[in-house]
């Protein structure tokens, strides 16, 4: 089984900056792109994924944990579902509580 790595630590400021710093990242060799969910302190985690996924090639994504405390599990599942399009299947779901 191979390692795989992944981070969560990204310029989340703007989508155009989480995919310069994601490119970034799959350039040196990482696996994972991990975002925090919390809709107080950054924009949307879905549309910086899809973003991310447009700038890279190899890269996964994922929500470090989706809760249904702050999106319930329809919208979640079409959020993700529009991520794994735009990536091309390139995603990695958790949820839980």
């Amino acid at each position: 089984m191979a390692l795989s790595l992944g981070l969560n630590r990204w310029d989340w400021r703007t989508p155009q900056r989480f995919a310069v710093s994601v490119a970034r990242a799959e350039a040196l060799g990482l696996d994972y792109a991990f975002l925090p969910v919390n809709p107080l302190a950054v924009p949307d985690p879905y549309v910086l994924m899809a973003a991310g996924a447009a700038a890279t090639t190899t890269l996964r994504f994922g929500p470090l944990l989706e809760t249904p405390v702050l999106r319930p599990p329809a919208v979640a599942a079409g959020s993700i579902a529009t991520v794994a399009e735009a990536s091309g299947g390139r995603v990695l779901f958790t949820y839980g509580v």
